[in-house]
């Protein structure tokens, strides 16, 4: 058996409770791009899968999920568990009653959940800090064997973050976070514009993949232009070969009660893409980014 999961903290932290509960170890997960899910291009033939925080994988025995985008009635009857709530993780570990990991799953819980503070946004710190640790970008072969690395780490260490922090290649992982930040900040603020409440981040001329980041999403919040900006659309190619152009839709975290009143992941889920209700994403062929930038523009300006 194995498992298969998102390339970010509540992804690992499933996996990592999953694993616990049917038997298999960090090395023995595989990461995905919910698009990949999406599309059916991921291979699992011969397989015992397990999916966690990701659309359903077809094949596999057991999906865990958490994004009601991804809830389709023709996926009635599939093992597991589907049912809205802060994370994947979250899920896992009320229905495997797993101990030992009370903080580490609320916090899973709160950053999935975009419950973050400006102070945290702007210095990361902690449980938020180590989930900017975590490259979405799965095809370097060294991101894959940190996210294994991190796995093991946080079901030894279970809520003791302190020590998880204080390993040393989580410290370098540390410094170097912080060394990309530094570079990627300005190169943000020079790529924002704010019109109408709207924040659109346009990163597709990025020289380098370290600013289109996921690590580092939510720092135009904290910039002059942002603070006051309900809704960011962040725009940029996940490859190299940029035949691929990504949209992510996200909510101010930092402003309460914040608006349009719009379930963005349901909305991104007609376009081909899904997430949450305040945040979400869409992968799409590059020759589709007028049409599908016009649709996404129109439902925020509606």
């Amino acid at each position: 058996m194995i498992g298969i999961t998102h390339s970010d903290l509540d992804g690992l932290v499933s996996a990592m409770l999953a694993g616990i509960h049917f038997g298999f170890e960090p090395e023995d997960v595989r990461f995905a791009r919910p698009s990949d899910a999406q599309h059916g291009i991921i291979d699992i033939i011969g397989q015992e899968i397990v999916v966690t925080d990701l659309p359903y994988i077809s094949g596999a025995t057991y999906w865990f999920d958490h994004h009601l985008s991804n809830f389709l009635d023709k996926f009635e009857g599939i093992l597991g568990v589907r049912e809205t709530a802060d994370s994947c993780a979250g899920i896992l570990a009320r229905v495997f009653e797993v101990p030992g990991y009370g903080a580490l799953v609320s916090e899973t819980d709160r950053i999935d959940s975009l419950d973050l503070t400006p102070e945290e946004i702007f210095e990361p710190y902690g449980y938020y800090l180590l989930s900017k640790l975590i490259n979405e970008d799965f095809s370097e072969v060294n991101t894959v064997q940190f996210n294994h690395y991190l796995m093991s780490l946080m079901k030894d260490k279970g809520d003791h973050i302190g020590e998880i922090i204080a390993d040393p290649l989580v410290e370098d992982k540390i410094t170097e976070y912080f060394r990309m930040q530094e570079l990627a900040r300005p190169y943000l603020k020079q790529q924002m514009q704010s019109s109408n409440g709207l924040l659109l981040v346009d990163l597709r001329g990025a020289p380098s993949k370290i600013y289109t980041r996921c690590s580092f999403m939510y720092d135009p919040f904290v910039f002059d232009g942002g603070k006051d900006s309900g809704v960011m659309v962040r725009t940029y190619h996940p490859g190299l070969d940029h035949r691929e152009t990504r949209f992510q839709v996200v909510k101010n975290p930092l402003i309460v009660d914040n608006s349009p009143n719009l379930d963005i992941g349901a909305f991104l889920n007609t376009l081909g893409g899904g997430g949450h209700p305040y945040s979400g994403g869409v992968t799409i062929d590059t020759g589709e980014t007028d049409r599908v930038y016009e649709a996404i523009m129109g439902e925020l300006r509606r």
